[in-house]
């Protein structure tokens, strides 16, 4: 007995279906299950401050300061009060001619923002702090 098989592609509402037809019958194809899984979007973790700040640090202890800041900012974006205030100190110029920093010029009104912005995630933590208390 001799069987012929050949690949069918037709047009179905939910696009394009394939099927195989073997000694005229026609079998669809179905979809594995197992490749749409592989196929879904991945998440990616988002990387906590303390990563994000310890590359910043990387970056800046090699003069890259205006790469710092991008991780600094979004560690301080994430409420890290210590990536605000490094993102501070990127701004501040005598504190960059303190690091040895050359070829960068300081923003003092930059370093303010993000100064007054410490300070207010600092006297925020500390709020937080006062409630646990009154609350015990």
């Amino acid at each position: 007995m001799i069987c012929t098989a050949s690949l069918v592609s037709g047009l179905t509402s939910s696009g394009t279906e394939k099927a195989i037809e073997l000694a005229g019958t026609s079998y669809a194809a179905r979809p594995n299950p197992a490749l749409a899984r592989s196929r879904a979007p991945r998440t990616r973790r988002q990387p906590y401050p303390a990563e994000l700040l310890a590359r910043g640090d990387a970056l800046f202890r090699i003069g890259d300061i205006a790469s710092a800041r991008l991780f600094y900012e979004r560690a301080a974006e994430a409420g890290d009060r210590q990536a605000t205030m490094r993102m501070a100190t990127t701004f501040d110029p005598v504190s960059l001619v303190r690091a040895g920093v050359r070829n960068t010029f300081g923003d003092p009104a930059q370093a303010s923002f993000w100064y007054d912005r410490a300070l207010g995630l600092s006297s925020s933590k500390a709020c937080l702090d006062t409630n646990d208390v009154a609350t015990k």
